[in-house]
């Protein structure tokens, strides 16, 4: 693609095929959903990203390129990549705990159905009122009948307590359309035991059964969850599955 100047480029579709060839796996479906999102990493900024306007491509745009290219180095692997690429993360975490939800077993995930991310649900007037807006953005949704939000609450150092205020006002908010809301904080989303709890809560309101026996700080797990949180130094690997005791550590209360 031309970038101006007489320069030519490789476009986002292209760059994710050559990429199959350098990346592993789970870096390449990374790669895939920061393509496909409104961030970008950027090691040089203070939170180690950038916010996009715009994505650089979708899920649609890669599946059209990679269904005509033929006989390419990584085309297959790009292939497979793509079945767990969605459209729309908004950071690093919110992209690593959809991907820790919905990749297979064999790869570390719990095999949950694709939500939809950072998609608008429009308020009523009094929903409107919870959080001074007539819509929110819900971070990762399940519509249809099981109407269920899961709502990341990161916070950056410069956001603090307005950001919190806010993020509540907006769950309260898609409470009162009828919207079932399950919260996870950044430590939560890297301490595997308290993923596990919110990943079989989850799973629970989704109808969906999950294998106990993949379930837990399992050996593929543990690989998926340092492979997402490399950059990070924190990932807690806890070694016990969590029982109904944990469930009051995360949630404070039982579920």
């Amino acid at each position: 693609m031309a970038a101006g100047n007489g320069s030519f480029v490789a476009s986002p579709e292209l760059c994710f095929l050559q990429m199959a060839t350098r990346l592993d796996f789970v870096e390449l479906v990374a790669l895939g959903m920061e393509l496909c999102g409104f961030y970008c990493i950027d090691p040089y900024s203070e939170e180690g990203m950038g916010q996009r306007i715009e994505p650089l491509t979708t899920y649609a745009r890669l599946e059209a390129f990679l269904g005509e290219a033929e006989n390419i180095n990584g085309i297959k692997k790009a292939r497979v990549a793509l079945r767990y690429i969605m459209d729309g993360a908004a950071s690093p975490m919110e992209a690593a705990v959809a991907l820790l939800l919905t990749l297979p077993y064999k790869r570390g995930g719990y095999g949950l159905p694709h939500p939809e991310l950072n998609r608008r649900i429009d308020l009523d007037e009094d929903a409107a009122k919870l959080c001074d807006n007539n819509y929110c953005i819900a971070d990762l949704r399940w519509p249809g009948e099981h109407r269920l939000v899961l709502e990341y609450l990161g916070v950056l150092p410069h956001e603090g307590a307005p950001k919190m205020l806010a993020d509540r006002g907006r769950t309260l908010a898609l409470e009162q359309m009828g919207w079932d809301v399950i919260e996870i904080t950044e430590d939560q989303a890297m301490d595997l035991a308290a993923f596990d709890v919110i990943a079989r809560r989850i799973a629970k309101k989704l109808g969906k059964r999950l294998n106990k026996a993949k379930c837990g700080p399992t050996e593929e797990r543990k690989r998926l969850f340092e492979a997402l949180y490399k950059e990070h130094s924190a990932v807690e690997l806890e070694e016990d599955v969590p029982d109904s005791h944990d469930e009051e550590r995360v949630f404070g209360r039982r579920a």
